[in-house]
């Protein structure tokens, strides 16, 4: 299963599931691969909305923001 077949999938997990923090941090992950950032930026925050404590989407979270400017 590539990324692109994997999205009806998770789709529907997350519609099944509104409340499953980890199918929104798969569906993330998902978007993150096929480089649309914004869309996997809000799959993230939605699972951390859910699950505050899972690492793995502040990971993420954390591949997507910009890199700091080196200031020294």
């Amino acid at each position: 299963m590539n990324n692109s077949d994997a999205h009806p999938h998770l789709d529907t997990k997350s519609s099944t599931f509104p409340d499953d923090a980890q199918a929104w941090l798969e569906r993330g992950r998902q978007f993150a691969a096929q480089g649309q950032r914004q869309q996997a930026w809000q799959c993230f925050e939605r699972a951390l909305t859910l699950n505050p404590y899972l690492a793995e989407a502040h990971q993420a979270l954390s591949t997507l923001m910009p890199p700091r400017p080196n200031l020294s």
